[in-house]
């Protein structure tokens, strides 16, 4: 029975601190009567070790603080120490706090983990050796349901499992806030080629005030539930090239976000340690590029393949430095030239649909290929529909 007890206990310990990781949200109450909005971000560093940042912000003016911290977690209790203040913006006013009269306090304290019906609770309170901080309490939350849909994100991986849900483009921001760099950018990922849980393409940086855009390599790898990317080496163009790791959390199958860091200290550049392992954070949204399917021996663009491109060429004027190659393909059936002029026409309907949308003829380039790269078998009526297609390429360089 002693055995049977302390196993039930192991795996209860397990599950909850399985439950730890992610974004905690909620509140920290600081000096006399004064409420902020505070999160926690938790990673696992094995065992009961954790390590991540608590960000506390004054919801008045903006004004808020990026903290790093460690922690254990056992018998229910989360024990943290904060160490480090990684960013900050003290700078505005709400009108009646003078916001830069005051520091945020570094703190430490121990937080109980309880669960309700919806939600999990870390509560408790927290001292600090730092200046004048009086003690306050923190109470922060994780909604269950939202993390139990998380787990159900295997499903974007398939059977057998593959990266092939993160085909096609990523667009979003990335936010430096590291290298005495603070600011935004457009960023975008172009994700082309799949190999099992392992992918690459290619970073896509627009100009942000340089002549060009800035493209750089990607490679990629699912692995412990999470997406990095590596970014290590430059394409073309100058610029914002951000070499490091981007370790990213599945949201959706359509939606990723995470952190930035560097694999290492940048001789004559970066050189401030947190930025090892959070020099700045991310948000993408998925951009899956429309393939246009034709009728049997028809170069006539279907209903859907309108709307399509039309939302296609939305996309492509959000990012005006995009160059496209449209290539155009038919199935097996009729003669090798009536395929070879076949493919051309339903390369150029496309392109010249593109061009009434508004795409400049310079962004476009058009091949076909006749028969000669089926995507799927010409012996069954299914594979020869899908062989009938333009397929648009973003071209990298």
């Amino acid at each position: 029975m002693k055995w049977i007890s302390i196993l039930v206990f192991l795996l209860s310990f397990a599950s909850s601190a399985q439950d730890l990781v992610g974004k905690w949200i909620g509140v920290t109450t600081q000096e006399p009567n004064r409420e902020f909005y505070f999160e926690i971000n938790v990673l696992h560093d094995g065992g009961n070790q954790y390590h991540g940042t608590t960000v506390i912000k004054e919801e008045q003016s903006g004004n808020y603080g990026v903290i790093k911290y460690t922690a254990t977690f056992e018998n229910n209790l989360f024990t943290f120490k904060e160490s480090a203040i990684t960013h900050e913006d003290k700078s505005k006013e709400d009108g009646y706090w003078k916001s830069n009269n005051f520091n945020w306090c570094i703190k430490e304290g121990q937080l109980k983990l309880t669960e309700t019906k919806n939600e999990l609770v870390l509560n408790g309170p927290w001292t600090s050796s730092t200046g004048t901080c009086k003690p306050g309490g923190i109470k922060v939350s994780k909604n269950i349901e939202s993390d139990e849909s998380n787990n159900e994100l295997d499903d974007c991986l398939g059977s057998p499992k593959s990266a092939d849900f993160l085909y096609g483009m990523w667009s979003g921001v990335f936010n430096q806030y590291s290298c005495n760099i603070d600011n935004s950018y457009k960023m975008f990922l172009l994700i082309d080629e799949i190999d099992g849980l392992k992918f690459s393409g290619a970073f896509i940086w627009p100009s942000n005030g340089y002549h060009t855009d800035s493209r750089s390599t990607l490679e990629g790898e699912i692995k412990n539930g999470k997406i990095y990317l590596y970014e290590d080496n430059i394409i073309s163009g100058s610029g914002l090239v951000l070499n490091g790791i981007y370790e990213a959390n599945i949201i959706s199958c359509d939606e990723i976000a995470g952190i930035w860091y560097l694999r290492k200290y940048q001789s004559g550049g970066c050189n401030q340690p947190h930025v090892l392992k959070d020099g700045g954070n991310f948000n993408l949204d998925h951009y899956k590029i429309p393939t246009v399917y034709f009728d049997h021996e028809s170069k006539e663009l279907s209903k859907k393949s309108v709307q399509d491109l039309t939302d296609f060429a939305d996309f492509m004027k959000k990012f005006n430095n995009l160059k496209i190659e449209l290539d155009g393909h038919t199935d097996n059936t009729g003669s090798n030239a009536f395929n070879l002029i076949l493919s051309n026409e339903r390369s150029i309907v496309v392109r010249d649909f593109l061009i009434s949308k508004g795409i400049s003829s310079s962004r476009i380039s058009i091949k076909h290929f006749a028969q000669t790269k089926p995507a799927e078998s010409n012996d069954t009526d299914k594979g020869r529909a899908l062989n009938r297609r333009t397929e648009i390429v973003v071209i990298k360089k």
